[in-house]
């Protein structure tokens, strides 16, 4: 009855109609209404899909096809839409993933599959958004985690395969967010922070197995951003240094876990010069650093000096040529990555080969296998492994400038002395973690806020101006800042005055006396920094002392009170506390280059 009331149609992908692209029926008595089967085809001549139509509507059972033939899906259309169960398929013909449609919509229990055929998840869906409890499986079978949603929102747990939970968070479309928190197997802390539409973001911490703190930064998009510190398990810091848009930038230090120097690099961008050296200070190697990694001519030194190997580099792979303390050759092989791989030839003292090894890396340290005669060796190789964070001598050699100085202006305002009657403005410029010298400008005003016509009998007033310069000498920055000793010279030009009531006029009237003085300070401080490297906020604490002695005028409208400034003119010479609390902003004066040495 169907092929009677309709006809059939081909359209070619060709003019030579050799290559059929669909075939259907319509009306005999309405050729634009589709009415029957329905057929599309790969230009290769293989099935595409195939199904219904009823007056123009899509129904009942529809297939695609891969081009190799394979079913890609299957389920119910109906008026052009899903409707009811439908099951997808991987190219291998495994199941991908089945469930209920209706109008576009999942609906009801959807089940997923990794291309094994092994569960991968399961749960249910109202109008396409899940709902309920949802759980996930490995690809061996494995319970991997469980989710209980609302509206499409959900907080999700995932576990080892021991059953112990490894990761617990916030899902919002279908993306973590807000805080997540990452376990190891003992059920201990490993790592927290923040996800913002699946992508890390800002604060995170890692921890070591025992709670200590094992590496604490800021994430922007996923990516490391500012100031990053890593810590050795004994709490003593292991590397640290600001990133942007995850490539190190500016000053990196890495240290050893007795706190002593153990490389140091400068970086814009990813790329700069990298140092390490011995547990003595000596240096140990040197080399440049392209995007993370090592790039053209590296050194390598023995403690006492000598040159033990060299290796020329490129995106991170060079042949390394290691030599011993008299210069004869002794090694030769690959360094990748900062790790030696391959098979590494070996010669003694002679020049002849020695025999072979091949690095086993145990806990990333090389572990030497198969020498064909050890004999004939000594003083074998070092350990090459080049670390992944890189940073800055602790010396302090204050005077002496060096390539790796980061010159920055540090604009900043006191406002906490105006308690004291002095506001002080400055600028700094800094040698970061070196010295900086400031120039202060002060504004004198006791009380600050007071109106002079206002004052009373018995009230003491003064007001003027002063300049300090100060040097600062900064160390490695700390968790509490940049700690710093300092000491400073001023000059102040101060005219202070006393009121008094002068019974002849019937009025207050003030005695007005000039002092002008130079001081000299000590004081001791720490400086915090937003980006250590960077532009951004800073914040300034200091405590100190300052010695000063001061020249005072002539007293002027003293009247009958001969005597009034008599308490201020027999101490020419005061003691002052220094006390400080600054904010301000830092400006890089320039993105800093390392030079070959």
């Amino acid at each position: 009855m169907l092929f009677a009331q309709s006809k059939e149609v081909k359209l070619y992908y060709d003019d030579d109609r050799e290559h059929l692209k669909e075939r259907y029926f319509v009306k005999d008595l309405d050729p634009s209404v589709l009415y029957g089967t329905y057929e599309s085809y790969y230009i290769s001549g293989e099935l595409k899909s195939k199904g219904q139509y009823i007056d123009d509507e899509t129904y009942g059972q529809w297939r695609y096809y891969y081009e190799t033939g394979k079913l890609k899906m299957q389920g119910q259309l109906k008026d052009n839409s899903n409707h009811g169960l439908w099951s997808y398929y991987f190219e291998n013909g495994e199941l991908r993933m089945t469930g209920e449609i209706y109008e576009g919509l999942r609906q009801g229990e959807w089940k997923y599959y990794y291309e094994t055929g092994v569960l991968k998840s399961e749960g249910e869906y109202v109008d396409d958004v899940k709902n309920g409890l949802w759980t996930y499986y490995s690809e061996n079978g494995n319970l991997k985690g469980k989710a209980i949603y609302k509206n499409g929102d959900g907080v999700y747990k995932e576990f080892y395969p021991n059953g112990s939970l490894r990761s617990e968070g916030f899902i919002k479309d279908e993306k973590s967010d807000s805080l997540w928190k990452n376990y190891y197997k003992s059920g201990s802390l490993k790592s927290k922070g923040k996800y913002a539409e699946g992508a890390k973001e800002g604060k995170w911490t890692y921890f070591y197995e025992d709670g200590t703190v094992s590496g604490e930064g800021d994430y922007i998009n996923n990516l490391n951003h500012g100031k990053w510190v890593y810590y050795h398990p004994n709490g003593q810091v292991s590397a640290e240094g600001a990133e942007r848009e995850g490539k190190k930038e500016g000053y990196w230090k890495l240290y050893f876990e007795d706190g002593g120097l153990k490389g140091e690099g400068v970086y814009d961008a990813g790329s700069g010069e990298y140092k390490e050296f011995y547990e003595s200070g000596k240096l140990k190697l040197k080399g440049a650093v392209v995007d993370g990694k090592s790039e053209g001519k590296w050194k390598y030194f023995y403690e006492s000096g000598e040159k033990e190997g060299e290796a020329t580099f490129e995106n991170g792979k060079g042949e390394y040529i290691g030599y011993y303390r008299n210069g004869d050759k002794k090694m030769i092989g690959v360094i990748e990555e900062g790790v030696k791989v391959g098979t590494w030839e070996l010669y003694d003292h002679k020049g002849e080969l020695a025999g072979y090894y091949k690095p086993i890396y145990e806990d990333y340290e090389p572990l030497l296998r198969t020498a064909k005669n050890k004999n004939n060796l000594s003083e074998e190789g070092p350990k090459y492994t080049k670390p992944d964070y890189r940073y800055k001598s602790k010396g302090s050699s204050y005077f002496k400038s060096r390539n790796n100085d980061f010159p920055t202006v540090i604009l900043q305002v006191n406002p906490f002395n105006m308690l004291f009657g002095d506001l002080q403005v400055s600028l700094e410029h800094n040698i970061q973690q070196r010295i900086g010298y400031e120039l202060l400008y002060h504004t004198f005003r006791n009380p600050f806020f007071a109106n002079s016509l206002n004052l009373r009998a018995g009230d003491d007033f003064f007001e003027g101006f002063g300049f300090s310069f100060r040097q600062r000498f900064y160390h490695k920055d700390t968790k509490l800042g940049m700690p710093y000793f300092g000491h400073s010279i001023s000059y102040t030009n101060v005219d202070r005055f006393k009121y008094y009531e002068d019974e002849a006029q019937s009025d207050v009237v003030s005695a007005e006396m000039n002092a002008q003085g130079i001081r000299y300070g000590l004081l001791i401080g720490s400086r915090i920094l937003q980006n250590l490297n960077d532009n951004g906020f800073t914040f300034d604490i200091n405590l100190g002392i300052n010695f000063n002695y001061y020249f005072f005028g002539e007293v002027k409208n003293e009247g009958p009170r001969d005597q009034i400034f008599d308490d201020t003119l027999n101490q020419p010479f005061m003691i002052q506390p220094i006390v400080g609390l600054s904010f301000g902003y830092v400006f890089k004066l320039k993105n800093v280059k390392t030079l070959n040495p």
